[in-house]
């Protein structure tokens, strides 16, 4: 979210800029695409264009985003997460520690599961079976988003560390990304990531409380976020 509304913010830098635009905008030592919603091009690269050079704008493409900014400024905030994020409940009591958690953290894992068809509401309903000897808050693949404990009970995901870094299975809410064959992994991340902002919104957090299963333990988890 960050990389995109900064690229929106130097998107409208280009449209207020007088300068003249030069006949050659394209520099071969990166990628440009043209887009279909807006007659412009576009820089791509990990520092968007320090300088500003290289951006060419439609007359109407400031303005259209900047509509898009205020529409997305008036939703309420209720609004936004109901559209945005989707969870279904599938809680479980089985494998926790209930009524037990304090939540301090919010932790990501992925499940390390690539047998097909493992994905979010099949390790939900693995775990509300009582079939996992690990279990999370949340299941996510790209298409869907499970609870699976209440944020009172606390999950066995983190344990391994003893506490020695601070986070445990009692003061944290755990999120697993599903790795599966079928599952974009991408978007999977995406959603894990709109989850974890959600969460961090709701307690007042800041990013300093989302962490990797590996700084709860050293465990090698998220294995490809590592």
């Amino acid at each position: 979210p960050q990389l995109g509304i900064r690229a929106q913010i130097q998107h409208l830098q280009a449209y207020a800029c007088t300068d003249r635009l030069k006949q050659k905008c394209i520099d071969p030592r990166y990628t440009y695409v043209t887009r279909g919603c807006a007659e412009y091009v576009e820089y791509l690269g990990i520092q968007e264009n320090p300088k500003h050079q290289g951006w060419a704008a439609g007359k109407e493409y400031g303005k259209k985003i900047i509509n898009i900014l205020n529409n997305i400024l008036s939703i309420k905030t209720t609004e936004k997460e109901s559209n945005t994020m989707n969870i279904i409940k599938m809680i479980s009591k089985k494998n926790c520690y209930i009524g037990q958690n304090k939540p301090a953290y919010v932790v990501i894992h992925e499940t390390d599961n690539w047998s097909k068809g493992a994905d979010a509401k099949a390790h939900a309903a693995a775990m509300k079976n009582g079939n996992l000897a690990g279990t999370v808050h949340y299941y996510v693949d790209s298409k869907s988003i499970y609870q699976t404990l209440d944020h009172a009970d606390g999950a066995w995901a983190v344990g391994d560390g003893k506490g020695k870094y601070g986070i445990t299975n009692r003061n944290s809410i755990n999120i697993e990304i599903c790795v599966n064959p079928e599952t974009d992994y991408y978007k999977a991340v995406d959603k894990a990531e709109q989850l974890a902002a959600q969460l961090l919104k709701q307690y007042g957090w800041g990013t300093d409380r989302l962490k990797r299963h590996y700084d709860a333990s050293r465990k090698n988890c998220p294995r490809r976020i590592q």
